[in-house]
């Protein structure tokens, strides 16, 4: 799953929290909490079954 139009579309608003992501090497500090979510220390979280939802055109294309 590609993240990286949402993280755009967040640095383009200026949200900066999401933003942040937008440098690699804040991105490489990704981690898995209890539930299997993609987590940052800023309080940033993607939830593993949107993420499904948003990359089912892409598996159904593969």
């Amino acid at each position: 799953m590609n993240l990286r139009e949402i993280v755009e579309k967040y640095r383009r608003i200026n949200d900066d929290l999401i933003s942040q992501l937008s440098d690699p090497n804040y991105f490489k500090t990704v981690r898995l909490d209890s539930y299997g979510t993609l987590a940052w220390d800023n309080g940033v979280d993607f939830d593993p079954d949107n993420l499904y939802r948003m990359s089912e055109s892409q598996i159904a294309s593969f």
